[in-house]
This record gives structure tokens, C-alpha cells and sequence, in this order.
């Protein structure tokens, strides 16, 4: 099986980084060291970081704050994936966020919150409308006192935390995102992605965010278009190909989008439908149909063999097509297209 993966043999414009950032990791932090939907020796070793009773406050809200498999409770979004993606670096950063988002919950009118941050908003709007985030934001007026609370956690325990682990966890992701950079810096994934799929990014980056508190946790989880937070610590051809896969998982999206305005399938079929997609175009590009990750949670070993046998007798379909053809002989309990 030969690989499409292109070699740049010119200035690639479109770049994939790998970064990494205060802000990312200082919420999922906070997350990891409340054991919030998972655990691991992380939360052990910096359990002191978090003031006992803000530890006890996020884990009575967990049920608000845990996310995975392409969904995510109430205050997910306002709580980590909107600092993280904006990369809020300071407790003032911190105090003008939550009191612009309190602004918004006092009054059910939020356009002083998304004129402050209209620029990320712009790029956000390829991956989610602006009319999405206003309803979500008027979903949860309710749990303004909540948000309100969350606000003093952030600042309370950032300095601990910028004292404390990220000197220490920062330096870690570093040799990484190099080591990253460095194998991207000799190839064009977007262009080979375009090319096998028929379909255009719409941005002009894409970046690996680096996390390292997010172990045994949801990883690549997707803060926007152009954006992923990855767990720093897995093996070099995980971490590549499944940057790899993301990039595509990203292109699919729209198509994904499509199928599931039909409203003919459940969403988590659907989305594993449509992640195995994207590996499934993964593996033609890397030329291996074994790759480094796995996604058996998802219902590779029924929807794989299919995308292969329909790709095969009809290497014109397009990503849309062969979407719902998996889809279909899934739901029909057939793997003979």
C-alpha cells in the first residue's frame, strides 16, 4: 500500500506546528488535577497546586465540566476550550474573561464578550457559527453563580501553577513540539489531504497544541478549526499520525456536517462513522492500513472494511458518498457493500 503523503518541494504555506501554550495547559490542568472524567499520576503529583476547597468545588461540578467522544457538558466550553483556544496568560486575563461572561449572564446579552474576543470568534466561525456560541451562552445563564465561581478558582491557583508545574511541565513539551516540528517542516499534509479528499481547509495553519495534563484523558480534542490540544507524552508515531488524522478529521467536518443535517442517524454513530473516515483516508495516505492509534471505541473493525472495498471498486466516490455508504451497511448489519 503506497503512501500519498506529500514531500514539500517548495515553501509551504499552510503550516502544521506543534505549540506550546500557558493557557491550554493551565485549564486542563485544573481539570486533570480534579480528577474531572479521568485520573492519573498527574493529579497525584500536583494535587497540591489546587486549593483544597476549589479541588472539592470542581469535583461536586463535574457533571458540568467533563467531555469526550465529540460532546461536552454545560460549562466545557466556557470553562476550558475558550481559554484554552484564546491562550489566556494571566490572572487579568482571567478577571476581564469571566467578567465580560457575567456581564453577559446578568443581562442574556453577550456582545460586549464577543466584541473583546472578535478576532478569535472570526476564525472560530469555520468550525462553529457565532449564532451557535450566542444560544449556547444564553443556555447557561442559569449557572452564573457557578461561572462566577469558576472565575476565582482560575485566578486563585494560577500562580501556583505557573510557580510550580509549568516550569517543570513546560519544558517536557518543548522537546517534543521541536522533535514535531521538525518532521513536519519536510512535508505538505494539507495539500495531500485536499488531494484525497477533493476538499479544501479553509485556514491558513494548523496547530498541535501540547498538553501534558490530559493523560488517560479525551486527547485530540478539536478547540477550533485550525486547532487540537494532544496529549505531549505518547509514542513519536502516534503523536504524527494522529496529527495527521485530525488535519483530516477537520477537512471532513462540513461533509460530516451535511449528513448529519438528514437527521437520518444517532450522533454517536455518525461520528464514528465519520472519525473512521477520516482514518480510513489516513491510512491511504501513510500507504499502511496498521497505524500507530486506534480507534476500536469508535467501530473501526466494522466501518474500515467497508470504506476499503467501496474505495477500492469506485476510487471516484466522494467522501460524502462513501460516508453514507458506510453508514448504511453499518446500520443494515452488512460489511458486504
Amino acid at each position: 500500500m503506497d503512501g500519498l503523503l506529500h514531500n514539500a518541494d517548495f515553501a509551504v504555506t499552510r503550516t502544521v506546528k506543534a505549540v506550546v501554550q500557558f493557557g491550554p495547559n493551565y485549564v486542563f490542568h485544573l481539570a486533570a488535577a480534579a480528577r474531572i472524567g479521568f485520573d492519573s499520576e498527574y493529579a497525584d503529583k500536583y494535587a497540591g497546586s489546587v486549593d483544597e476547597s476549589d479541588f472539592g468545588f470542581l469535583q461536586r461540578h463535574r457533571d458540568l465540566l467533563t467531555f469526550g467522544m465529540g460532546s461536552g457538558s454545560d460549562l466545557v466550553t466556557i470553562f476550558l476550550f475558550l481559554p484554552a483556544y484564546f491562550d489566556l496568560q494571566s490572572g487579568a486575563h482571567f478577571a476581564e474573561y469571566f467578567s465580560l461572561l457575567d456581564e453577559g449572564c446578568a443581562t442574556g446579552a453577550f456582545r460586549a464578550f464577543f466584541d473583546r474576543y472578535a478576532t478569535k470568534f472570526e476564525r472560530l466561525s469555520v468550525w462553529i457559527a457565532k449564532a451557535e456560541f450566542e444560544k449556547d451562552l444564553t443556555g447557561i445563564v442559569h449557572h452564573r453563580e457557578t461561572i462566577g465561581k469558576l472565575g476565582e478558582i482560575v485566578r486563585r491557583n494560577l500562580p501556583a501553577y505557573r510557580n510550580l508545574v509549568w516550569p517543570v511541565e513546560s519544558a517536557k513539551m518543548e522537546e517534543v513540539s521541536a522533535a514535531i516540528n521538525k518532521h513536519f517542516g519536510t512535508l505538505d499534509p494539507i495539500s495531500s489531504w485536499e488531494k484525497v479528499t477533493g476538499i479544501d481547509y479553509k485556514l491558513d495553519c494548523f496547530r498541535a497544541t501540547l498538553v501534558s495534563a490530559i493523560k488517560n484523558g479525551p486527547n485530540a480534542d478539536s478547540l477550533a478549526y485550525d486547532t487540537v490540544v494532544f496529549h505531549h507524552d505518547r509514542p513519536f508515531d502516534y503523536m504524527i499520525q494522529l496529527i495527521q488524522h485530525e488535519i483530516g478529521s477537520h477537512i471532513l467536518n462540513e461533509t460530516m456536517r451535511q449528513v448529519a443535517d438528514l437527521e437520518k442517524y444517532e450522533w454517536q454513530t455518525l461520528y464514528a462513522a465519520y472519525e473512521c473516515l477520516a482514518k480510513h483516508y489516513n491510512q491511504m495516505l501513510i500507504g499502511a492500513e496498521q497505524l500507530a492509534y486506534s480507534l476500536a471505541s469508535l467501530r473501526e473493525e466494522q466501518f474500515l472494511p467497508v470504506y476499503r472495498s467501496v474505495h477500492k471498486a469506485q476510487p471516484a466516490i466522494t467522501p460524502r458518498e462513501l460516508l453514507l455508504r458506510g453508514l448504511d451497511c453499518y446500520l443494515s448489519g452488512s460489511l458486504d457493500p
